[in-house]
């Protein structure tokens, strides 16, 4: 479709050696820094241009390695992290002290001020830390909340829209990049309450101070690329390990449960066990759909006296809406009268991607003229290279097979008269939500946490995985074209407004 304070400006570096005199003082002035390493570099340069030797090339691995620390840099500064763009430059300028891009964006992040939260670095976090506890202070607020959640999810505003109502209830969320970052809110011991087990009445849990919260989102990482069990064992054991110390310091925890298991899953039992852990030590689990206790019961329980339910956002606000039919259409090649179906978001194995081509192809060609309007980036699949290799075989399908810009979401929204979701499996669904911001009606599984949303005046239904479903609910899209089906959805996202349900999870939190 989901980010610490740093230094107000970027750290000063690596402490530089005294100035050369004479000459190359002056030169230090002028090339770019460590100006120690760039001025040995530029002499050995005139050396080798007296004694006519050739300047050794940089391999091709360097060059590509540089290239790519440019790149990062420059996606760095787009999010507003200098800092970060600094050091990743530092080693392209000393390789490279000619490089024009490079200096570019340095200069460019030597005039830019950090935002906070937008740094991976552990020191910007622990200097965020500090800034939220001064913030905190100046609330007054009787119990004030430090919450720190992992893993941010910067391409998504889910995070951004849940947290909108945070400082009204004397809350500060700071993105935890890392979870082995998580030991650096240690030093927050002296400004809590109880916790700490010494009696001295200092942490960072309950009490005058501040208490400290870690909220867990998508648990997929910990497991990560593991695929047996004896692998999935001892990263678990560090995983909880690392969590246990900071709950041991009086720290508390909050989970959202946003999937049952990963969409990817490879190790079940071991995902599953994992949840049942977080769940033990949790005190609160954060339900976005009312059924998810029901979804979950093969893989864990939640305790009904740890459960806060507050349902999934819309996005209102989060997306530029500017753009109008006519005009999404015409930027995107489509005609005014094709019926226009919309697969939006990452392609991946589990939305049922064969499930719709299949269908899909046994549409009729008589009737209205149909165009299936595909935008997202495809993961590293089979399942989506072979839908890919489908798709753009077919005349009738508009395939954006990339990551699409924020504000190039409104055309592809704009645009269509439905949303498909063909997925084979779903908890909870963004977008379905970004559709019925837009007020766009949707076809949609008949799933536990989607089925208590849609309503059949804005959306058919189909059973997942059965392809005749998904085909009759493909066909009979035509009745969704019409402006009550339009309100129907915005309805629908209305009751999902993400200012009302960021203070009723602030509320439940504190």
């Amino acid at each position: 479709m989901a980010d610490d304070l740093p230094n107000d400006r970027p750290g000063p570096g690596p402490t530089p050696k005294a100035a050369p005199r004479g000459v190359g003082r002056r030169l230090a002035g002028i090339l770019p820094p460590p100006r120690d390493e760039a001025l040995v570099r530029l002499g050995r340069a005139a050396r080798d241009l007296i004694l006519g030797r050739a300047a050794p090339a940089a391999s091709p691995a360097r060059i590509e390695a540089d290239l790519r620390r440019i790149e990062r840099a420059a996606a760095m500064l787009e999010r507003g992290d200098p800092g970060g763009a600094l050091a990743q430059l530092e080693p392209v300028l000393v390789a490279r002290p000619d490089d024009r891009r490079a200096i570019e964006l340095r200069r460019t992040a030597l005039h830019s001020g950090q935002i906070r939260g937008r740094s991976a670095e552990r020191a910007a976090l622990e200097a965020d830390v500090q800034a939220a506890l001064r913030h905190l202070a100046a609330l007054e607020q009787r119990q004030p909340i430090l919450l720190a959640y992992h893993p941010p999810s910067p391409g998504n505003p889910f995070q951004a829209l849940l947290y909108s109502k945070a400082f009204q209830y004397g809350v500060v969320s700071l993105p935890l990049h890392r979870f082995e970052d998580l030991d650096a809110l240690a030093p927050l011991r002296p400004f809590g309450g109880e916790g700490d087990g010494d009696g001295d009445g200092e942490g960072v849990g309950d009490g005058n101070g501040v208490r400290v919260v870690l909220h867990l989102h998508w648990l997929n990482r910990v497991l990560h690329g593991v695929t047996t069990p004896e692998e999935a064992g001892p990263r678990i054991a560090t995983f909880l390990a690392r969590l246990d110390r900071f709950l041991t310091g009086g720290g508390r925890l909050v989970w959202t449960v946003h999937n049952v298991l990963p969409h990817d899953c490879v190790l079940p039992a071991e995902e599953a066990l994992l949840r049942r852990e977080i769940v033990a030590r949790a005190t609160v689990v954060h339900f976005l759909a009312a059924e998810t206790a029901e979804a979950v019961a093969a893989h864990f329980v939640v305790p009904p006296g740890k459960v806060l339910h507050v349902p999934h956002p819309g996005f209102q606000g989060a997306y530029e809406d500017i753009v109008e039919r006519d005009a999404a259409r015409f930027a995107l090649g489509l005609d005014r009268d094709e019926l226009v179906y919309a697969l939006l978001g990452g392609l991946k194995p589990y939305k049922g991607l064969a499930d719709l081509l299949d269908a899909w192809e046994l549409l009729p060609h008589d009737g209205p003229r149909r165009r299936l309007l595909v935008a997202g980036a495809p993961d590293r699949s089979p399942e989506a290279a072979r839908f890919l290799e489908r798709t753009a075989a077919d005349p009738r399908i508009s395939l954006h097979a990339r990551t699409i810009p924020a504000a190039d979401m409104q055309l592809f929204l704009r645009a269509a008269d439905v949303v498909v979701l063909p997925y084979q499996r779903t908890l909870n669904s963004a977008v379905l939500l970004l559709a019925l911001t837009f007020g766009v009606p949707v076809i949609a599984p008949a799933t536990t946490g989607i089925s208590g949303i849609v309503t059949p005046a804005m959306s058919r239904t189909f059973v997942s995985g059965d392809r005749d479903s998904l085909l009759a609910a493909l066909l009979a899209a035509d009745q969704l074209r019409n402006p009550a089906a339009r309100a129907a959805a915005r309805h629908i996202a209305d009751a999902h407004d993400p200012a009302v349900l960021s203070e009723r999870f602030m509320r439940g939190l504190v």
